[in-house]
Formats: structure tokens, sequence, C-alpha cells
């Protein structure tokens, strides 16, 4: 945590003078704890990262943008975090499959119905609807379909927390166009210069 704090702060993206319920400011939180005979002891976080598969420098970061992204279009506006989806699906174009909960999406994916390029749409899983379920159990499948060698991307309203797949959430606005059970054709594009969704009734 030293490190990651030491770094932010050389590259200007955190407020060193900061007010912190431990110490002075948040400058002071750019140490690591050590065991000095019998006594905890603070020394400056170390200047390199020990493995860099795990933290970077700001210098090189795995990511310019950060994880976290505003996806915004026709489909509706939220937060995505791309952190964990790959390059290569990150802009992908593929049939929408739109269903209404998550068994929906079990049963095609076991009758062989989600082989293909697709981007899974479940609909009214929002807090109004049923009070925004976890949908954990899409990851593994549609993982699974990637791993394949399809592109798959996955639309809804609900809390998918700790996606380690490529198959990238999106939660759609509380009565926007999430709704709408019709789309044959759905596309997402990211680059950092934004990110954005479409539904549309054909390639177009």
């Amino acid at each position: 945590m030293g490190f990651v704090i030491a770094e932010l702060l050389q590259a200007g993206l955190l407020d060193g003078s900061a007010a912190t319920v431990w110490g002075s400011n948040l400058a002071e939180y750019a140490v690591e704890p050590v065991l000095r005979a019998a006594d905890l002891d603070w020394q400056a976080a170390p200047k390199q990262s020990l493995d860099e598969a795990i933290l970077r420098p700001a210098s090189n970061p795995h990511s310019r943008t950060g994880g976290l992204v505003m996806l915004d279009g026709n489909m509706g506006r939220s937060v995505i975090k791309i952190s964990a989806v790959a390059e290569p699906h990150q802009k992908l174009a593929a049939p929408a499959a739109v269903f209404h909960s998550e068994a929906e999406v079990r049963a095609a994916f076991e009758a062989g119905q989600l082989d293909r390029d697709v981007i899974v749409v479940v609909i009214g899983q929002g807090p109004k609807a049923n009070g925004m379920p976890e949908l954990h159990a899409l990851t593994p499948l549609l993982g699974s379909l990637q791993d394949k060698g399809f592109q798959v991307g996955w639309s809804q309203m609900a809390v998918c927390q700790g996606v380690r797949k490529g198959a990238c959430g999106h939660s759609c606005q509380p009565g926007g166009p999430c709704r709408r059970p019709d789309w044959p054709f759905a596309r997402w594009r990211y680059d950092p210069a934004g990110c954005s969704s479409r539904a549309a009734g054909n390639r177009g």
C-alpha cells in the first residue's frame, strides 16, 4: 500500500496534504510497517515494485485510463469496469440475446443457443424490479464462450462485483432502454477517448 500511495503522490494524482485518520496527512501513508526486535516500526515504502506483474509504477501502468469508464449510448448509461477485459474484447458488435432472468440465460447456454458471437442482455434486474441481484453465476458461462473464440458481451442492471473474466458488465439506467426486448443487434466500443453502446435493428 505504501508503494501505491507514494507512486500516486509523485504522479500528482493524490493530495498529500489531505487530513487522515492516522498521522497528519496522506503523505505520511507512503510507508510500510516492519518489525525491529519486538517493536513495530515504519519505514519509507520501496522505490521499486517487487513484482510488476502485480504492482506497477505510475510511469508504466497496467492501463493508462484506469479500470472504470463511462459507457453511454441508446442502450443506457453506466459505469463499467474494463480492467478485467482483455483488449480484443473491448470492442465488439454482435446479435443481442435478451433474457428476463439468470435461469433463462443458463437454459439457453445449456441448449447451445449461445455458441456464437453474442451480447447477452438481462432485463428487469434492477433495484425496483427484484432488488438488483448478483448474477455471478453467468460469469463462468459467458467466459467459457470467450474461451471458444466467440465475441461475448453482457448487459444488465445487476451487481457483478469481482468479475474476473472478460465478459464485460453494463448496468443500464432504471426505466431506460434496457427494458426493450426486441434488439436484433448491439454494439459496444471502448477506446481511451470514450465508451459507447448501441442497440440497432441491423449492423449499421
